[in-house]
This record gives C-alpha cells, structure tokens and sequence, in this order.
C-alpha cells in the first residue's frame, strides 16, 4: 500500500505545497509528525498558515491544519 502525505504551507502570502509517498505505515506517519513539528517552530516567528494531510491510496486518514497570526506592536510605548 502507498502512503502519500500532502503538505501545503503558506506564509506572508506565498503559498508551496509538497507532496511525499512511502511504502510503511510507520515511515509515513515519523515524516508527517517531524514535517508537523518543523512547520510548527517556523510558522510560530511569521504569520503562516500549515496544513498536512496524509492518505493510504485514496482515503484520507489524518489531517492537521495549524495557524499563526502576528500582530505588530510598538514596544515605545
């Protein structure tokens, strides 16, 4: 069975999107919580969104979506 993760990350507007095949279970759900992980720590310093879905053949067994919103404050006052 192919496992597929799908990935798309935008942030300041700018949107990519990857996509990832594995043949073990385990290998495909390791990569999806380290790429979880990773997108985490970087969209948390700019504003972006992440989404990650991961299939096994057509249907859809797990997705996450995390956001960050950054507003700008004037630290002189």
């Amino acid at each position: 069975m192919i496992f597929t993760l799908m990935s798309q990350m935008t942030l300041g507007g700018d949107t990519d999107s990857y996509e990832y095949s594995f043949t073990s279970h385990k290998e495909a759900l390791d990569y999806y919580r380290k790429s979880f992980l990773v997108m985490a720590e970087t969209i948390v310093d700019y504003d972006g969104d992440f989404t990650s879905t991961l299939f096994k053949g057509d249907v859809m067994i797990q997705r996450n979506t995390i956001g960050t919103t950054i507003n700008f404050i004037n630290d002189e006052n």
